[in-house]
């Protein structure tokens, strides 16, 4: 992933607003908590698939 001081607005994909500068100590937060996120939805995942898996496995 590239590494950006700039997060364009994202609402509607209205470009006309200029980019928003993030210091880089939010931009580090920002970083980790995305990282965390996917990170959680990955793990959600696997739980979700091997629930799935389980409950096909009963009905046999």
């Amino acid at each position: 992933m590239k590494k950006r001081n700039l997060i364009q607005p994202m609402e509607n994909h209205i470009w006309d607003e200029p980019p928003v500068f993030i210091p880089d100590k939010d931009r580090h937060a920002i970083e980790r908590t995305l990282f965390n996120m996917e990170r959680l939805q990955k793990e959600f995942c696997e739980i979700r698939n091997s629930m799935k898996s389980s409950d096909s496995e009963k009905s046999i």
